[in-house]
């Protein structure tokens, strides 16, 4: 039996209307290699390109605590950090993107399908949209250039609409 990855815009997760969203929100267990692997390959690669906070605000959920090599630059840049949060979808929806730089393993990116019922705009890795089905992949921005893919959340975050896939 195979269930393909969904999305519910749960009743008590208020969206927040558009013009009041702001910045990119990560979400991921980085006590997991792959999503650990893919932040740091944002902070050091991709950050650099983007606007500093609080011009964009970056928010980064996690279910562990973020691994101490990462903890002091992300503090130095301004970054939001939730740990062990009940509500994720509530802080999703509260951004304009999300961000999945995966780059190995495999599994579920069950926080794309999140992502779009909230109506953010989502930037990946080619291997971060691998997986989805054809409906949602025309929705995600898939790029491994560090540059491309600051410039996709760039254009992303100053949209004047949200993202109008229906799950």
């Amino acid at each position: 039996l195979v269930v393909p990855n969904s999305a519910s815009t749960d009743s008590r997760t208020e969206l927040v209307p558009w013009d009041g969203r702001r910045g990119l929100v990560l979400c991921g267990s980085l006590a997991w290699p792959p999503n650990r692997e893919g932040f740091r390959w944002f902070l050091s690669e991709v950050l650099p390109w983007l606007p500093p906070r609080p011009e964009l605000p970056i928010s980064v959920c996690s279910n562990s605590r973020i691994p101490k090599a990462d903890l002091r630059r992300v503090r130095e840049e301004g970054i939001e950090l939730y740990i062990n949060v009940h509500d994720i979808e509530s802080i999703m929806a509260a951004h304009r993107v999300s961000a999945v730089p995966v780059f190995t393993g495999g599994g579920s990116r069950i926080r794309i399908p999140d992502a779009l019922a909230l109506g953010l705009r989502v930037v990946a890795t080619t291997k971060g949209a691998e997986g989805q089905p054809a409906e949602l992949v025309k929705s995600i921005v898939a790029t491994d250039d560090p540059r491309h893919f600051a410039e996709e959340i760039r254009r992303a975050s100053t949209s004047s609409a949200p993202n109008h896939h229906v799950m």
